[in-house]
């Protein structure tokens, strides 16, 4: 094990030798339990200080270095990566849940409007459009304008549940009745019933969001997932919570949150800012750590920033991103680690031609799908 340890710390300096990446890469592949240990070695390195990626010209300034010769590029690449819109770290590493999780696509949902099902009415929601949505006794409940949904205060949901789901591609802004704002990634739904503004206001999270949770003391805000709940007063914080993907990641910015596990009882803990608790499911393990929150509510502002994951990752974000299906058949790619920012202007082409630029693959678009080799 220590000769292990030797070759994962190598890899981390990037001094790994021929000979030792190819003994590091037989004992990465040869159980899903090793798997796991360098994954989460790689996720330890990913936190540490790093340097600041941004620049407005960034993606230019890349492509430039693109049309040099790939030695030159890779000589000045560890000096350029500050300025570039992406950091690659060669490498190999990549974790399964389970074997359908890990050679099977995101549950995809072609392009459609958002759905708001309001009791037993699902109504279409279009972008740009003005909608309102009106009870039996023709109170508003909640109008939408441009990416906001606005549920009217003292709402009267006449028992109805509120169910709204955001396809592929698109994200969406949702304005409680309580006064909380939800932001909503794609592929994602949240729900919440009429005693949402009694004596507990909660809510059922499948997917991604971010919390700016209006102060109650007299009525808690608690978010469940199929996993964790999490219990708060006032505060702002992300939770991830895709049921495909093997964890379940809650990162708080500020307050205080009350996390628990559905399944068990005894396990609670009690979040500060700048911390992230990750909870893997088929382990039934927590682990927590100090991050930049900002990094994991970049997605709110159109940004992507990886740090420190993996290609399967990435595809899975670029496919609720961009509302396509990556198929990747690539060896290399499932053996790589990544970490960098995209902003919002770089397209689906920019960023795996990036990609590209480190771990060499060809591609082929039809439409929404994507063929990797």
């Amino acid at each position: 094990m220590q000769e292990v340890e030797k070759w994962i710390n190598h890899y981390l300096e990037e001094t790994l030798t021929p000979e030792e990446e190819t003994k590091l890469t037989e004992w990465v592949l040869a159980s899903a339990k090793n798997q796991i240990l360098f994954e989460e070695a790689i996720q330890k390195h990913a936190y540490s200080p790093s340097p600041v990626f941004n620049s407005s010209n960034a993606f230019d300034t890349f492509k430039k270095e693109t049309q040099k010769t790939k030695n030159t590029w890779m000589q000045r690449l560890q000096y350029a990566a500050v300025f570039v819109g992406v950091v690659v770290l060669g490498g190999m590493s990549y974790w399964m849940y389970n074997k359908k999780t890990n050679t099977s696509t995101v549950q995809h949902h072609s392009q459609e409007d958002i759905h708001l099902t309001s009791g037993e009415n699902t109504h279409y929601l279009v972008e740009n459009e003005n909608f309102s949505l009106s009870n039996n006794m023709g109170d508003i409940m909640a109008q939408i304008n441009g990416h906001t949904l606005k549920y009217s205060a003292n709402a009267n949901l006449q028992n109805h549940l509120q169910h709204i789901w955001v396809p592929f591609g698109k994200t969406l802004h949702i304005c409680l009745p309580d006064g909380s704002s939800v932001w909503l990634n794609s592929g994602s739904s949240l729900q919440f019933g009429d005693q949402f503004k009694k004596d507990k206001r909660k809510v059922f999270l499948s997917g991604e969001a971010y919390f700016e949770v209006k102060s109650d003391s007299l009525a808690p805000f608690v978010v469940e997932t199929s996993f964790t709940n999490a219990e708060v007063l006032g505060t702002a914080f992300n939770i991830k919570a895709y049921e495909e993907e093997r964890h379940v990641v809650t990162t708080l910015k500020e307050g205080k949150i009350q996390l628990k596990a559905n399944h068990s009882k005894q396990w609670s803990a009690i979040m500060t800012p700048m911390q992230q608790t990750v909870f893997d499911k088929p382990l039934k393990q927590w682990s927590s750590t100090q991050v930049q929150a900002e990094d994991f509510i970049a997605w709110t502002q159109n940004q992507l920033i990886f740090k420190g994951n993996s290609f399967e990752d990435i595809r899975k974000t670029l496919e609720r991103r961009f509302d396509v299906q990556i198929h990747n058949n690539n060896i290399a790619l499932k053996a790589a680690i990544y970490k960098g920012t995209f902003s919002p202007d770089n397209s689906l082409t920019d960023i795996l031609n990036t990609i590209a630029i480190s771990t060499p693959f060809e591609y082929k678009r039809e439409d929404n799908q994507i063929h990797i080799w």
